[in-house]
This record gives structure tokens, sequence and C-alpha cells, in this order.
């Protein structure tokens, strides 16, 4: 009997190496945390201006970052989902390394791709875009999200408390969503806002919004408007103008 001790004792050994595993991974399972829960937003002064702009087939999107200058971030990711018109949540991502300053662009596919042929998703109309930001060692500092509307010839837009009214929205597609920081200074504190509309092509259209006075960056300048006039889409805030 003697000889088949080391056997037993063998197999003791492997049977406690597996059990104590499987009782590590157990315990590992209930301490996992989901990064995103213990990480705050962007402070407003650091928010990068931006924006998504539809194109003309209503299947692509142009996906624009600028001025990115995060404090202690070297790294921008970014998160594209959208619910089709069957219910199921499909989406996209990238990542990149910045400087202070930099922009970042991405192509943005409402669909799928197969063997270089594409598959799109037809009728989406709702989103999410959600920035990430990390540090050298890869850790996740600072994140921000907004949800997205992407409309075909509509009546109207409403948005964050602002309400669009195109004056002829034939053949052109329209996104509504937070542009998070803004292009440039605002000429007053912000109360409301920022609000982006943007379309697949040139367009006008009325416009109201609630909280303060009614400025609209029309890719040059913050420009004054009267609520209920004809604008073309943009950036768009409610202000208290400094005395």
């Amino acid at each position: 009997m003697k000889k088949y001790w080391p056997i037993a004792i063998l197999l003791i050994a492997v049977v406690f190496v597996i059990g104590l595993v499987v009782v590590m991974r157990g315990r590992g399972g209930n301490e996992v945390v989901d990064e995103d829960e213990n990480v705050a937003e962007v402070p407003v002064d650091q928010r990068p201006y931006t924006y998504l702009v539809p194109r003309e087939d209503g299947h692509w999107m142009d996906l624009t970052v600028e001025n990115i200058d995060v404090q202690g971030a070297a790294m921008i990711e970014y998160e594209f989902t959208y619910t089709t018109s069957d219910g199921r949540t499909q989406g996209t991502g990238g990542s990149k390394p910045f400087k202070a300053g930099d922009d970042f662009t991405s192509e943005i596919l409402i669909g799928t791709t197969s063997s270089g042929n594409y598959y799109y998703d037809e009728g989406v109309e709702v989103g999410e875009l959600k920035l990430k930001f990390r540090n050298d060692s890869g850790k996740l500092i600072g994140k921000l999200s907004t949800p997205w509307n992407l409309k075909f010839e509509p009546d109207s837009l409403e948005f964050g408390g602002l309400t669009y009214t195109p004056d002829d929205s034939a053949d052109l597609y329209f996104v509504t969503m937070s542009t998070f920081g803004l292009p440039l200074e605002a000429p007053g504190k912000v109360l409301s806002g920022p609000v982006g509309v943007f379309a697949s092509d040139d367009a006008e259209g009325k416009v109201a919004m609630s909280g303060g006075s009614l400025y609209l960056w029309d890719g040059e300048a913050w420009q004054s408007i009267e609520s209920g006039s004809s604008v073309t889409p943009g950036v768009f805030i409610g202000v208290t103008l400094s005395e």
C-alpha cells in the first residue's frame, strides 16, 4: 500500500488546488464592479465640443470631437450604440491617443460590414454616444454620454428643452444631441444647452428654447436670435448675459 501513497497525495493536492481556484473565481465574480460606476463625468470646463452629422443617405454619420483637453487623460474612446427597428442594440466604437488640443474624427456606419459588403440597419431613430478618457496607464478617469435622435423628414425636433421646426425637411436627415462642450466660449453664463441640431444638407427652421437669452453657433460665431425666428441648424444655448 505504501507504494500508492505518493499517487494518493498527488491526487489530493490536485483536487485541493482545483477547489481553491473555483472558490477564488467565485469571490472575484462577486467583487467585479463596472468601472463606469466609480468615475465622474468630465468637468464642464474640460468637455470637448462633440457632434454627429448625418449623411444624405442616412446610413452613415460623421463623428467629430474637437479640442480634446481632459486633464490627466492620454486616450479617448467612443462607444456609439443604437436601437434597431426590431428592438436590437447594435453599435461600434474606437479609441485613439491624443495630446491636448487634438481633434478626433470617425466615420460611423449604421449597420454592419462583411467581406467588403455593407448591410444597413433601416429605421434607426435613437441611440447613445459615450466618450471615455483614460490616463497613460489605461485607467478610466472621466466619461461623458448623451442620447441622440436621428429623424428623416421630421415635422419638428425636440431635445433638451429645445424645439426646432424645419421650414422644409424633404429628403433631409436631422440629428439632435448634446454637444457636451462649446466650440467657443459662450457670451454669458450657460443656463440651458448646449443642444446641437445637425442636418444632412442645408436647411432652415424655427427654433424655441427655454432658459435665458437664445444664442446660435452658426459655425463661425455666436449669434443672438429671437425665439421663434427662422435659422439654420447649429448649436443652441440659453445664457444670462454678464453685466
